[in-house]
């Protein structure tokens, strides 16, 4: 069978193995530090955004607050001045006879009695229709 050979040195060839572990560590320290610099960075950074998107939406409530109160206010206040406002004028007139009936200004009644029932054409729609002018005397009419 073969024979295993087993060395083990302790630092024979230098400090060569401690100095690279010693680099490697301070190499991971650095970046570790660099990259908590820039976690705490972009951390802040979204803090900062956060911050100012709750102020922003803040100052659009309180806006929103204001214009609702105000716009409640001046509400009230037209039905305060409303209730408050002297009624309107009402005039009555009632006549001394009221069994009398309204005239025209020419003295006749405004509605005559009832009459009897006519044929057609009526007496004086053709009148109403086509009112006598100046020279209805020509074929083409009223001009």
């Amino acid at each position: 069978m073969g024979r295993l050979e087993v060395n083990i040195r302790h630092g024979g060839d230098g400090p060569g193995g401690a100095v690279i572990a010693l680099i490697l560590f301070i190499v991971l320290a650095a970046a570790g530090g660099a990259g908590h610099k820039a976690l705490s960075s972009a951390a802040h950074d979204g803090l900062t955004v956060i911050e100012d998107v709750l102020w922003v939406l803040f100052w659009l409530v309180a806006a929103a607050a204001v214009t609702g109160a105000v716009v409640l206010g001046w509400r009230i206040r037209n039905a305060v001045r409303t209730r408050r406002a002297a009624p309107p004028a009402v005039i009555t007139i009632i006549p001394e006879h009221r069994d009398a009936r309204p005239l025209r200004p020419d003295g006749r009644p405004a509605i005559g009695p009832a009459g009897t029932a006519r044929t057609w054409p009526l007496p004086g729609s053709r009148q109403e229709a086509r009112p006598r002018t100046g020279r209805d005397d020509h074929r083409g009419g009223a001009s």
